[in-house]
């Protein structure tokens, strides 16, 4: 329960108490198996949303509110992590796009990368019936949060300053009983909501893309960081509504 408080406090802005929690590196890379389960709680409150206010609001300012929602929860995390990443773009070197991500301020690519980031959501979600919306937030936020684990397992630690450094370290320490329980949780919510054998293939497309994506990072800047993470997050989020589109239009047959 502990290590579920402190991702829940980590990643997200909902309010717990923290005397109790021990916030040091070592717990904080138990707590990774709970990530899904901390994208099924926000899909679950942002559901609650689409369903009380699907009868009042038009269905445009309906996904705004959705989106909005999605991002106040978790303080734009996943987003800020973006920004970074697109701004490092400007960079011709190696050395230059760690140098842009140092920097705090955020810049035209950034900006822009922000801008395609919430058009796609809010295109991507009009695309999706209303009927079938809530399990397609639901199953987004919990793979989106899950496909970031096997790359923090598998790919480097990128040396972007001494306090990411210590952070990722401690969490590329994280056993594989850590990622197989948040798999099953991964795999139990996704299939409750949506069935299991469309689940294990969502998941399965997801993360190989999120894996072949992360290849890409690793060369062109050296290694993950947490702004990568943000921003593989999000990618996955996006998949898996275009994936929702596929199944809805019979592109994809199951």
């Amino acid at each position: 329960m502990k290590n579920l408080l402190l991702a829940i406090i980590t990643f997200t802005r909902i309010p717990f108490p923290q005397k109790d929690l021990n916030l040091d590196m070592d717990e904080l890379y138990k707590s990774m198996a709970f990530f899904p389960f901390c994208g099924f709680i926000i899909g679950l409150f942002c559901s609650a949303i689409l369903y009380s206010l699907q009868n009042i609001l038009p269905v445009n300012i309906l996904i705004l509110t959705v989106i909005f929602i999605m991002t106040i929860i978790t303080g734009a995390f996943h987003e800020d992590g973006l920004a970074d990443v697109c701004d490092s773009y400007g960079g011709y070197t190696k050395e230059k796009k760690l140098e842009i991500m140092r920097d705090s301020r955020i810049g035209t690519f950034g900006v822009l990368g922000l801008i395609m980031l919430i058009f796609f959501k809010f295109f991507l979600l009009k695309e999706i019936s209303l009927e079938i919306l809530p399990i397609a937030i639901i199953t987004s936020l919990t793979i989106g949060r899950f496909c970031v684990i096997p790359i923090i397992k598998l790919y480097s630690c990128l040396e972007r300053d001494e306090g990411e450094q210590n952070y990722v370290s401690h969490i590329l320490n994280f056993n594989y009983r850590t990622l197989f329980i948040a798999f099953l949780f991964t795999i139990i919510i996704t299939g409750l909501v949506l069935g299991f054998i469309k689940a294990l293939l969502i998941l399965f497309i997801v993360q190989i893309i999120i894996l072949l994506i992360g290849i890409y990072f690793k060369h062109s800047l050296g290694g993950i960081s947490g702004d990568v993470c943000g921003t593989l997050e999000q990618i996955g989020e996006l998949i898996v509504y275009l994936l929702f589109i596929f199944f809805q239009n019979g592109i994809i047959f199951i």
